[in-house]
C-alpha cells in the first residue's frame, strides 16, 4: 500500500518526518514521533539501526508543554 511520506533535512540534526498520509506536523499541535519496542526513540529515525525483533511505531501525538 502506498502511503505518502514527506521529510525535511536539517543541517546537523538529520532528517525529520514531517508528513505521513494526510497528517502533517503542527496540525492541531500534533507531531510525528517514532517509538522502538514501546519506548520513545532516543535518536532520529535516520540514525537508528533496526535490529531483528524491533517493533517500530509511528505516532501522531500532541506536543507536550516544554517539548
Amino acid at each position: 500500500k502506498h502511503i505518502p511520506l514527506e521529510t525535511k533535512t536539517y543541517k546537523g540534526l538529520g532528517t525529520l518526518v514531517t508528513k505521513i498520509g494526510d497528517k502533517t506536523n503542527g496540525t492541531n499541535n500534533a507531531y510525528w514521533q517514532y517509538w522502538v519496542n514501546g519506548a520513545f526513540a532516543e535518536v532520529g529515525a535516520d540514525q537508528y539501526i533496526v535490529k531483528p525483533g524491533d517493533v517500530i511505531e509511528w505516532k501522531f501525538v500532541p506536543s507536550q508543554p516544554g517539548q
